[in-house]
């Protein structure tokens, strides 16, 4: 995996990647370390998927207390171009993330 990704839960949400593509690792330390906007523009299959998850993600760091997601309400909204890839997006990493950020009411404490 990518140097950028080691250590941060980033890395294990992209724990199959060997690395990061030239596109991805470009806009790493915008999308996934700052706040700040941004535009990304780039052929199809280009990873600007994995960038939009990049940003997702570190929205839902900035809510992480004491190791577990806070109680503090926030929403993510995520616009897909088309119905197919808000499925892809959605459904096989639904699963890994709910397993990395929600705990179970009992662990809520």
């Amino acid at each position: 995996m990518g140097l950028a990704l080691r250590g941060s839960a980033a890395g294990t949400a992209f724990a199959g990647y060997e690395s990061l593509n030239r596109l991805q690792s470009r806009v790493f330390p915008v999308a996934y370390k700052t706040k700040e906007n941004m535009l990304v523009c780039a052929p199809t299959g280009a990873g600007k998927t994995d960038v939009a998850l990049m940003t997702v993600l570190s929205e839902i760091k900035q809510h992480i207390v004491g190791g577990r997601l806070g109680r503090e309400p926030f929403k993510i909204v995520y616009v897909a171009p088309m119905k197919a890839l808000a499925a892809e997006v959605s459904h096989p990493r639904r699963a890994q993330w709910r397993q990395e950020f929600v705990r179970p009411a009992a662990d809520a404490g």
